[in-house]
């Protein structure tokens, strides 16, 4: 729990003597407890429907019914919009051209009722625009797009899409596991039966310092930028074959289909013309994209793709292993639509003393020489990625291909910070942003680094911060600035001259905090600190409980997802094998850290009953 959701102190008067607490709760509460969980955890509440006005799926106690004729629909209108990407699921001139979700209209043809939620409501009755509106440049009609190329965009694999990003922040590794003979096989000694382990996906794995963003100035990409960027690997008891390289459908690569989205993207975004130093459309590196056996086809493995092969054994096993039974493994076949990868999305960083040391000495330079800050990045050619509106197209356009919803939108009547727009694309409705495997981690880490930039501060000892800064001042910039060329030449170098040794010392003297920082050591400080002070103030906790939401095996889940089941029927059975709720669970992380987020609110509130007069179900 952060320090913004942490429970507030109660300054009410105790005995520290008393065991009151320390009772077991009698019938009665027991009783209301389970008649209060039961009304909360409701279908009638728990439902989901779509807000017409932002799209955005919520519980259905959120939401209400209003007459289309009591709203002002002007007030949703976006007439800058260009009329090709306009909305075509709904009589868009009878509801005065106003932006809106189909899902959330009761008559698509003629304005009747419609869903929105109460923000939007509210904003609406004051005769403004919601913050949060599709109108306000939120809209990103996919539903305007070619048939040819919107089936492209919705099946693209991961590679495909890798293909047609102008920018690429970080490299994608997607781990196959198990492989063995095949008996049938007229060549059973270099072939195999890849098999898909059933096995829950357990997230991507981040890693930091973050390399900069690599701007790609003609598409596809060259082979030696796929090589930096894409790879796969095998665990298994042999190595794999070309055949079997070829059966893997979530890594293919079709050529027709990448034209078809670089064509439509380059006619149709501004971000894709032919800006300064953008080559366009590449065809030689599309026909060379293959290896020269497989020149001729059009799908295949790109040739510069990383495949690696590890031996399977327990250590690797051992590394998803898991309490629960979400990773036992169930075999499918590997032509199964429902195939899970685990997608590795990683950044390159380094993560040296040597580095860490070589950036400080660039930052204690240039603030000496009063210079602006400089946010010091290794890697390769830079982007923007603060307050930048091209880089939501620029990465992901399968999902903004029009180019017309990026942060920060220059348009936009009512401003929308990042970390508000990332929150609403993820809970929008059809879930298409959620259940990207890179969106939500990609801008997780543009927020974090933005965050760090903004928050990082130097910290000295008080005792010693008067010298410590007189002796910065006397610093000799050359000597400072000699002083960093050599330990970049190298990260071994060790000091021998007197003053480049003070110099050293001196850095040694100055830490760095980020203190707000999510996962900082700063902010683990600042919350073990306010742990202690409550224990200081309460005394030690007399009982610890430990909860795990399944989101794997709660029915919840289905209905956050905007399944049509009743919860109140669960008693019939569960209608979906084990393996198809781990499917569901896979593709919805937002579903279910919404799951998470209600059943942890509701046991504060309903269980232990936190705020509340009385006692709860421990005291």
């Amino acid at each position: 729990m952060d320090s913004a959701s942490a429970l507030p102190l109660e300054h009410e008067e105790h005995d520290p003597t008393s065991v009151e607490h320390l009772k077991p709760a009698d019938g009665d509460l027991k009783r209301t407890i389970v008649r209060e969980w039961q009304d909360e955890m409701s279908t009638k509440r728990l439902r989901m429907r779509t807000c017409a006005v932002c799209a955005k799926d919520d519980f259905a106690c959120e939401l209400q019914d209003v007459s289309v004729s009591t709203v002002d629909l002007t007030l949703l209108r976006n007439d800058e919009l260009p009329r090709k990407v306009l909305p075509t699921t709904y009589n868009f001139d009878a509801y005065d051209r106003a932006l809106l979700c189909s899902a959330g209209l009761s008559d698509v043809n003629v304005p009747a009722n419609m869903i929105a939620c109460n923000k939007c409501m509210k904003s609406l009755r004051r005769g403004s625009m919601p913050k949060l509106a599709l109108a306000n440049w939120l809209y990103y009609g996919r539903e305007a797009l070619p048939p040819d190329v919107k089936e492209a965009f919705d099946s693209a694999s991961i590679f495909e899409r890798m293909l047609i990003s102008r920018v690429r922040y970080n490299s994608v590794s997607c781990r196959f596991k198990a492989a063995q003979y095949d008996p049938t096989e007229e060549e059973p000694e270099q072939t195999y039966v890849l098999r898909s382990y059933r096995k829950g996906v357990r997230g991507n794995v981040l890693v930091t310092p973050l390399d900069v963003g690599r701007l790609y100035d003609v598409l596809p990409p060259a082979p030696e930028a796929i090589r930096d960027t894409m790879s796969v690997i095998f665990i298994g008891s042999i190595p794999p074959t070309r055949k079997t390289i070829r059966r893997l459908r979530p890594v293919l690569v079709r050529k027709s289909k990448v034209k078809i989205m670089l064509d439509f993207l380059l006619a149709h975004n501004p971000y894709y013309g032919h800006l300064q130093g953008f080559r366009g459309y590449s065809e030689q590196n599309l026909n060379d994209l293959f290896d020269q056996e497989d020149a001729g086809a059009d799908e295949s493995v790109p040739g510069a793709v990383h495949v690696g092969f590890l031996p399977s054994n327990d250590a690797v096993d051992s590394a998803s292993a898991d309490y629960t039974r979400r990773n036992v493994d169930g075999i499918t076949d590997g032509v199964s639509a429902d195939v899970l990868m685990e997608n590795v999305g990683f950044t390159l960083g380094d993560h040296s003393p040597s580095s860490y040391r070589d950036m400080k000495l660039t930052a204690l330079e240039r603030c000496l020489a009063g210079k602006a800050y400089l946010g010091y990045r290794r890697g390769s050619s830079m982007v923007p990625d603060f307050d930048n509106p091209y880089l939501l197209s620029m990465a992901f356009p399968e999902e903004d291909p029009w180019g017309i919803g990026g942060m920060h939108h220059p348009f936009r009547r009512i401003k929308i910070s990042a970390v508000e727009q990332v929150g609403h694309l993820l809970g929008m409705h059809e879930g298409r942003f959620q259940r990207h495997p890179e969106f939500a981690f990609f801008y997780y880490n543009v927020l974090r680094k933005q965050l760090v930039s903004q928050s990082m501060r130097y910290k000295v000892p008080q005792s010693t911060y008067k010298s410590i800064i007189d002796q910065m001042l006397q610093l000799d910039l050359s000597r400072l600035a000699a002083l960093r060329e050599c330990c970049k030449k190298n990260p071994l170098y060790v000091p021998t001259d007197q003053e480049d040794k003070r110099i050293m010392a001196l850095m040694g003297s100055v830490g760095l905090i980020a203190r707000q920082v999510p996962g900082s050591s700063g902010q683990k400080v600042m919350l073990r600190n306010e742990i202690r002070s409550v224990i200081n103030y309460r005394g030690a906790p007399t009982l610890f409980i430990t909860l795990n939401p399944s989101d794997v095996d709660n029915p919840i889940v289905r209905l956050l997802v905007g399944e049509d089941i009743n919860l109140e029927d669960i008693s019939r059975g569960e209608d979906m094998d084990g393996w198809s709720r781990k499917i569901l669970a896979a593709k919805n992380p937002a579903a279910c850290a919404k799951f998470f987020d209600l059943v942890m609110k509701k046991f504060i509130s309903l269980i232990l009953r936190y705020g509340k007069p009385g006692r709860g179900l421990f005291g």
